[in-house]
């Protein structure tokens, strides 16, 4: 067994599921699709959401991080038709991250 706290962007089962996005758009404003399309508004809607979130085992609210995501691109697309969602907890994840959010769009042409 390993004593002290678990490494830096784990969720610990005591942590808040609110305190996983509190700067969540202003990452998304900088994300590769910005980059890549240039125009924001080419993207149609969100098709699918997968949410991958470093954690402890005792953590279990993984369904309520993965909700600070999907509101925020319902607040950006609307909720019609909706998007399918994935979230996973992982016991790491790369360079340190806590959270890894990888979507698919629908683009405009």
């Amino acid at each position: 067994m390993v004593e002290g706290p678990p490494p830096a962007g784990r969720r610990r089962a005591s942590a808040s599921s609110e305190s996983c996005c509190p700067y969540r758009r202003r990452r998304w404003e900088r994300t590769a699709a910005q980059q890549h399309l240039r125009d924001l508004d080419r993207l149609k809607k969100l098709v699918k959401l997968t949410v991958l979130i470093a954690t402890t085992e005792q953590f279990a609210e993984h369904a309520s991080v993965a909700d600070g995501a999907s509101d925020l691109f319902v607040e950006i697309f609307g909720s019609e038709p909706g998007h399918v969602r994935l979230v996973y907890g992982v016991q790491s994840l790369p360079v340190g991250a806590p959270l890894v959010v990888d979507t698919i769009f629908e683009i405009a042409p």
